[in-house]
């Protein structure tokens, strides 16, 4: 009777270790699921920001083939310092990484969620290249271009441009622009918008693959045959 008492106590513990195991399992792939569903909502919320960004380029194009008596102070100030806007997309990958390092993704269930999870993260990798080089333009546009365009004095009391439809009483912000932009500044500029558009272009391309293999992901995760 001992033995019986203590095999069926060890088979209990099994029993409760896989139910407790299974638990764990559910935990993880519901984090994983709203982890998506979260980072989708950030995809979206950067592609305004990145359709912003190539407006702005293209008004920055138009404002630089004007004659410069013509354009609004404010509106080029405010358009030559936005130009150096970026903010990189940040997604979550804890509990990702978490399910894939225990071989949540691997088994028979679920075995094609691991090539998504794969065609994910090339996408994501290729964004935060694509990112680099936006923020890389970003710096040197800093360094080497705005202080042609800007004088100084302007730039150190110009926080309220950071606004947008944000307006001032500033004398130095009114009227048309009375400084003469430098041709081979202008056509660094322009091929710096050439190029700035083109990585933009890229990551919109990259925010739609990556909604895609996260519905994809999302419908594998949510499916009947992982809810019980």
């Amino acid at each position: 009777m001992l033995f019986t008492a203590v095999t069926l106590g060890f088979f209990a513990e099994n029993i409760r270790e896989g139910i407790a195991e299974k638990h764990k399992k559910q935990e993880l792939l519901a984090a994983v699921v709203h982890d998506f569903k979260t980072d989708k909502s950030e995809i979206e919320r950067h592609r305004v920001m990145v359709k912003r960004r190539l407006a702005n380029c293209e008004n920055f194009q138009r404002l630089l083939e004007m004659d410069e008596s013509q354009i609004n102070k404010i509106d080029f100030y405010r358009t030559a310092i936005w130009h150096a806007e970026n903010k990189d997309l940040i997604l979550n990958e804890k509990a990702r990484n978490d399910a894939e390092a225990k071989g949540y993704f691997t088994n028979e269930e679920i075995s094609e969620l691991s090539v998504i999870l794969n065609k994910f993260n090339y996408y994501y990798n290729d964004y935060k290249e694509l990112n680099l080089g936006c923020l890389e333009s970003c710096k040197r546009y800093y360094a080497n271009i705005i202080p042609e365009l800007l004088d100084s004095k302007l730039v150190l009391k110009a926080d309220f441009i950071w606004q947008e439809n944000s307006t001032t009483t500033d004398k130095d912000f009114q009227g048309r622009l009375s400084k003469t932009i430098d041709k081979s500044v202008k056509n660094k500029i322009l091929f710096d918008i050439w190029s700035r558009k083109t990585l933009l272009i890229l990551e919109l391309n990259n925010f739609d693959t990556l909604n895609a293999y996260a519905d994809k992901a999302i419908a594998i995760l949510t499916s009947e045959k992982l809810r019980h």
